[in-house]
């Protein structure tokens, strides 16, 4: 899945009321409870890079609502009432690195505390998820708490690393098991990177470091795209993977535009390079 982000858009017209955005006008009759949202702590290796939050929800109609803040501040939020909302934390990025997005954390109103929000990093993965169910208005046919739950529970060290298509398909055709809570499948990709920092968009994957020779990274990755963004030069280099198998990188810099390329280099020529991923 590509950067694992399976939400959907919604396009309607934009309504900029009190700094709050909600997309279309049904929202505006929905019956309201508002609450204080705490973003979460920013991990380490995302200092300097992100710069605030994008907190967003859906109204009782399914329709996207957001509100922008800086990190470590908290704002007030007006979150339907009746139906399960799941609260998404978007990390706003501070550079010009386009091609990275940063896995969000979340939340799930109501909770435990009947007025506050807090968002997490475990619960990005379920908030999605729900998020996405909630686009179609059937969010309150789910138990999302329970899911929300489960996944806190079974996903070890890395809830990302779960496979969200299977969770969203056997959701949707309301046969879930927790069973289902399982990794995707993975093929093992071996990257030359030049020297530098590079920061995964997963809040928990540690950076790689390279002195100036630069150095070697072997991951396991599922299918789909792959991002990582350099310090300090903020060039992204995304691996692109295939349903069978096939794999290719390509580079943004923001000094020379974008290519394809087969070992990360910094140079701006193009060249290709596609291979099968051995098992």
């Amino acid at each position: 899945m590509n950067s694992r982000h399976i939400g959907n858009r919604v396009s309607s017209t934009v309504l900029l009321l009190a700094g709050i955005v909600c997309l279309g006008t049904a929202c505006r009759v929905d019956r309201r409870v508002t609450v204080t949202a705490h973003p979460p702590e920013l991990p380490t290796q995302w200092h300097g890079i992100v710069s605030g939050f994008l907190i967003e929800w859906r109204c009782a109609h399914g329709l996207r609502e957001s509100i922008e803040t800086p990190p470590a501040t908290s704002v007030r939020v007006a979150l339907p009432v009746g139906t399960p909302s799941a609260v998404i934390f978007r990390p706003v990025l501070a550079t010009r690195a386009a091609a990275f997005e940063p896995f969000p954390a979340g939340a799930l109103f109501p909770s435990g505390e009947h007025d506050v929000v807090t968002g997490e990093w475990v619960d990005g993965t379920a908030a999605v998820v729900i998020d996405r169910f909630a686009a179609h208005g059937v969010v309150r046919y789910l138990n999302a708490a329970r899911l929300f739950r489960e996944i806190r529970e079974r996903a070890g060290d890395d809830p990302w690393a779960l496979d969200l298509e299977l969770i969203v398909d056997r959701l949707a055709a309301g046969g879930f098991r927790v069973t289902d809570l399982r990794s995707a499948a993975t093929r093992t990709v071996i990257t030359a990177l030049p020297a530098g920092s590079w920061v995964s968009p997963n809040p928990f994957e540690q950076p790689v470091r390279f002195g100036p020779a630069g150095g070697i990274v072997t991951r396991d990755l599922p299918h789909g795209a792959h991002p990582l963004l350099n310090v300090p030069s903020h060039d992204v280099l995304t691996t692109y993977i295939t349903h069978d198998g096939t794999f290719f990188h390509f580079e943004a810099s923001t000094n020379c535009g974008a290519s394809t390329n087969c070992g990360a280099s910094t140079n701006c020529g193009a060249s290709t390079n596609a291979g099968v991923i051995g098992p």
